[in-house]
Parts: C-alpha cells; sequence; structure tokens
C-alpha cells in the first residue's frame, strides 16, 4: 500500500505557486507563506477536494496548525483555519519540536529527557 499512496499524492500540488506540499510516507505537511496569493482555507479546500477524488480521507485530528514568526514581532495573529483544525504553539514534524518562534527549546528540552531515560 506505501508504494500506491506514494504514487497517488505525487499529483498534490498546491493551486498557488508559493505554496508548497512536503509529502513524506502517509503525511503532507502545508506551507503557506504570509503574502500568497491564495488563502489557507482555499489550500485546505483544494487538499480535501484532491482526497475525495483519490478516495482518501483527511484525519482532522491528526491536522495541526503552526503560525510561524520573528522572535521579536508582535503582530496580530491571524484567525485560524475554520476547518477543525486545531492552532498548536508547538508541534512535532519529522521527529523535531518546532514553535511559533522557530526556536529548538521544546526540541532541545525533548532531547534531554530522551537521554535522561
Amino acid at each position: 500500500m506505501g508504494h500506491t499512496f506514494s504514487f497517488h499524492i505525487d499529483d498534490l500540488i498546491p493551486p498557488d505557486t508559493t505554496n508548497a506540499t512536503v509529502k513524506f510516507a502517509g503525511d503532507s505537511t502545508l506551507l503557506v507563506p504570509e503574502a500568497c496569493d491564495i488563502p489557507v482555507e482555499q489550500e485546505i479546500w483544494h487538499i480535501h477536494d484532491w482526497a475525495s477524488l483519490n478516495k482518501f480521507s483527511l484525519n482532522l485530528n491528526k491536522t495541526k496548525e503552526i503560525v510561524f514568526n520573528r522572535p521579536n514581532d508582535s503582530f496580530e495573529i491571524i484567525p485560524s483555519a475554520d476547518f477543525g483544525v486545531r492552532r498548536f504553539q508547538f508541534t512535532k514534524l519529522r521527529g523535531v519540536y518546532f514553535d511559533t518562534k522557530l526556536s529548538f527549546a521544546h526540541h532541545v528540552d525533548f532531547l534531554i529527557r530522551t537521554c535522561r531515560l
């Protein structure tokens, strides 16, 4: 099944060329920069439609949103995409913990706890 999935997901391409989809095994990550022509909601609908067309379903329970910003920026928090997707202050992606400031403090803490075991 892994090879079949990889074959199917190859055509999952964001409509906006400034956005990117990073695909790995049964996982994909949508990256949307601040300045883009298509809002994240439209990108998510695109992924939803693609999944339906290819007989896949999105698991919104495993879907996370994180908004990265510069450490010293004080900006207005953009509203979360309203798809039942929860926004996180930090999350694990491909084995590495990231937070909204792109600090690796959570990852370092995780490594220290792991080494103590």
